[in-house]
C-alpha cells in the first residue's frame, strides 16, 4: 500500500523549489505526494485521507490534523532547514 504525504506551501516563492526536492525524494522511495497550500491543509486532509502532513512551523493548529495522521514539522524557508 502506497503512503500519502501532503506537504504545504505557505509562500510560493521561496518553498516551492524545497517542497518540490522534497516531493521528488518522497516520490523516489514510493511515497504519493501532494503539495498543497496552506491555506487549505485541512481540506486537502478530507479529501486525500493523508498518512503524514510536513508542515511549515509549529505555530500551526495542527490537533485536528493530528488525529487522523502524523504530523511532521520541517522549519523552513525552503524545505531544507535552513
Amino acid at each position: 500500500m502506497v503512503k500519502t504525504v501532503l506537504v504545504s506551501i505557505d509562500q510560493s516563492k521561496r518553498e516551492l523549489i524545497g517542497a518540490y526536492i522534497l516531493e521528488h525524494f518522497l516520490s523516489s522511495i514510493g511515497m504519493r505526494t501532494i503539495l498543497c497550500s496552506a491555506v487549505h491543509i485541512e481540506h486537502y486532509c478530507a479529501r486525500y485521507n493523508p498518512d503524514a502532513v510536513v508542515l511549515r512551523n509549529a505555530f500551526y493548529d495542527s490537533s485536528n490534523i493530528a488525529d487522523h495522521c502524523s504530523v511532521f514539522v520541517v522549519p523552513r524557508e525552503s524545505a531544507n532547514s535552513m
